[in-house]
């Protein structure tokens, strides 16, 4: 295996490696990688979903797709009505059959946002699985918000050191109400 950083502290590409029978001493050194740089990138990678799962289950406990305790159906359920498909996994794609979009979020996800964070508990990360990925854009883009914090001036560091947010879970961050939402409406956005 082998760790190549994409910047001193931010982002690493990770090759010679198979994640679908990834050891415990590789896993070892590939989390001590995530740690250190925060976002890793796996090129050449062709798992199933169950070997995205199991790979993904590595790093802690998963979470279901968004809100998933809201649609009234059981895992098996789930799996029945969705050609096997598994409730941890959620497809994105701007692909579109019939005229309706076949991802979860349509192809309106474009805005910088923070997954899940809406959440009481909100996940210590994301592992993403590209199938298709187009010759030109389609990027996705990370920032590093320690650093962010760190580059901040001191005097602003203070004024905000107490604050706090609840993110409103009602929207996307596409800004389309989620499924099971209504529009919340607020004088405080």
């Amino acid at each position: 295996m082998e760790i190549t950083p994409i910047t001193s502290s931010f982002g690493a590409s990770v090759s010679n490696i198979d994640l679908a029978s990834i050891s415990e001493a590789e896993f070892e050194q590939v989390y001590a990688a995530w740690l250190k740089y925060k976002v890793l990138t796996f090129r050449g990678q062709h798992l199933a979903d169950d070997a995205l799962e199991a790979f993904s289950k590595r790093f802690g406990v998963l979470s279901t797709i968004p809100y998933f305790d809201k649609w009234g159906m059981t895992e098996a359920e789930f799996k029945a009505k969705h050609n096997g498909s598994s409730i941890y996994i959620l497809p994105l794609s701007n692909i579109k059959k019939n005229g309706v979009s076949i991802g979860g979020l349509g192809d309106g996800e474009v805005m910088w946002h923070a997954d899940m964070n809406y959440m009481e508990n909100p996940g210590v990360g994301m592992v993403l699985s590209g199938e298709i990925i187009p010759g030109e854009g389609g990027d996705t883009e990370f920032a590093d918000q320690e650093a962010v914090y760190e580059g901040l001036p001191a005097s602003l560091k203070e004024r905000i050191s107490n604050l706090s947010i609840k993110h409103d879970a009602s929207h996307m961050s596409d800004g389309k109400v989620r499924l099971g939402f209504e529009d919340q409406i607020s004088d405080d956005p």
